[in-house]
């Protein structure tokens, strides 16, 4: 007696899904993993220059600001991050996979994705004198490592996306009485008309930033061309409008990633900055009643080492 396998039956549905066409579903026996598309992507593919927009939690990329997106993501977050909060918010950020494969019965492609681990974002607002905390935290070794978005350094504008050494490279360093070096991958500067320059360690532009403008592509509900938002993020009603990303120039795809990344931990910390609610004189004169921590002068700053 022979038992024949179950049918195969699709993952349930999850929210606010990408839209992929699958064609018919695979009902002949599992290909030779010779006849398999490797889903192992090389860090150092050149990328080509694109535009990238945030609806809901998902970056889709298009040619160029004038054309509309994809209908299919090319990275996506576990939670929207254009959302109201006050205080700290930490999301996952992956990269969108897709494997093309044929389809022995139909000969139509079959479509399948997966999100890959890339970062982890962490935006902390600022408190009792301590600044804004923004962290990328890698998930991956194929990204730039451990970034941090802070104030540029005295006599410099903008904002820098720092390096951060792993402890054990900190620890090297230390050991052999060198200096640990203070490193950068970008830069962000306004650049008029809620413009920021994004631009490398060389000085070179590499990306243009919107704050945030009303795309005549649509709103933020997980797919381009939606007027509403139900994920409470971009099209709220509130003025913010699609967060877009230009990419200049050709990226390897460690690069581009990392870059994207750190361009919406960026978009959170603006997002929060522009929506959070202004103290009043009254919580002013609670926050300096409250203890602060040790160490701290009363109106200085705290640094917080994760």
């Amino acid at each position: 007696m022979s038992f024949a396998p179950p049918p195969y039956l699709p993952p349930p549905p999850k929210d606010n899904p990408p839209t992929i066409s699958h064609g018919a579903l695979p009902t002949e026996e599992p290909p030779a993993y010779s006849q398999l598309e490797s889903t192992t992507l090389d860090p150092n593919d050149p990328m080509p220059p694109a535009t990238f927009s945030v609806h809901g939690r998902f970056i889709y990329a298009s040619p160029s600001p004038s054309t509309p997106p994809s209908s299919d993501p090319s990275y996506q977050t576990d939670y929207p991050i254009l959302t109201p909060t006050h205080g700290s918010r930490t999301v996952d950020f992956q990269r969108v996979q897709y494997r093309y494969r044929a389809s022995n019965a139909t000969g139509r492609p079959v479509i399948s994705h997966r999100g890959k681990d890339l970062y982890t974002l962490s935006h902390h607002l600022p408190i009792l004198g301590m600044p804004f905390q923004a962290m990328a935290v890698p998930k991956s070794r194929k990204t730039l490592g451990e970034v941090h978005i802070a104030k540029s350094p005295a006599f410099h504008t903008g904002y820098r996306a720092n390096r951060v050494l792993p402890d054990h490279e900190v620890a090297r360093l230390e050991r052999k009485g060198e200096k640990v070096p203070r490193e950068y991958h970008f830069q962000i500067k306004e650049g008029g008309a809620e413009r920021w320059v994004w631009k490398d360690s060389n000085g070179r532009a590499v990306a243009f930033q919107w704050r945030g403008q009303r795309s005549e592509f649509g709103g933020g509900d997980g797919q381009p061309g939606s007027s509403r938002d139900p994920d409470g993020g971009v099209g709220d009603g509130g003025g913010w409008g699609v967060p877009k990303l230009q990419v200049l120039v050709e990226l390897d795809r460690r690069t581009l990633d990392s870059l994207v990344a750190v361009w919406c931990l960026w978009a959170m910390h603006l997002h929060h900055e522009a929506t959070a609610p202004k103290k009043t004189w009254e919580d002013r004169l609670a926050l300096m009643a409250r203890k602060r921590p040790e160490g701290t002068p009363q109106g200085g700053f705290y640094t917080m080492k994760f």
